[in-house]
């Protein structure tokens, strides 16, 4: 498994009469988000959490489920988390700060959304990166007793 990944933007500009021409505009590191889903299965309506990182916020957090964009209820960074955002913002990277990230401890809750049960892949991606995608099982849906049942069995 990869810590860091290295990607390159590049883009072709229009010259006029010269033709095309590429021009190297801008690098970053993507960190791969390593994920623990516990429980791995839910109910649509259930929430779920991950726990793993790196985290950011809600507001770029993006977690699908085969495609279908799961609710975000809540995100948590835990207090130690500090020492190892500093640590990437002086690197500029993912790599390179095992120690000062290891006391961090962040997690995501999320609602699983309505879609049909079976194996599905879960992604998550936000503004360091996205996670491989992790098997997570969809279960049917729990059935609501409206009373309905109740009510028609009396005489």
């Amino acid at each position: 498994m990869r810590d860091r990944a290295m990607s390159w933007v590049v883009v072709a500009t229009l010259t006029g009469a010269t033709g095309c021409s590429a021009q190297l505009v801008d690098s970053f590191d993507a960190c791969e988000i390593a994920l623990y889903v516990s429980p791995p299965a839910g109910a649509p309506g259930d929430v779920i959490n991950v726990l793993g990182g790196p985290q950011s916020t809600v507001y770029d957090t993006l977690l699908q489920i085969d495609g279908t964009p799961a609710e975000i209820v809540d995100l948590t960074r835990s207090l130690d988390c500090v020492g190892c955002d500093s640590c990437r913002e002086e690197t500029l990277s993912c790599g390179g700060c095992a120690d000062p990230c290891a006391t961090c401890v962040e997690t995501v809750s999320f609602v699983t959304p309505d879609i049909s049960p079976g194996v599905k892949l879960l992604i998550l991606t936000n503004g360091y990166g996205s996670s491989t995608p992790f098997e997570f099982t969809v279960l049917e849906a729990t059935p609501t007793d409206t009373g309905a049942a109740a009510s028609s069995a009396r005489p």
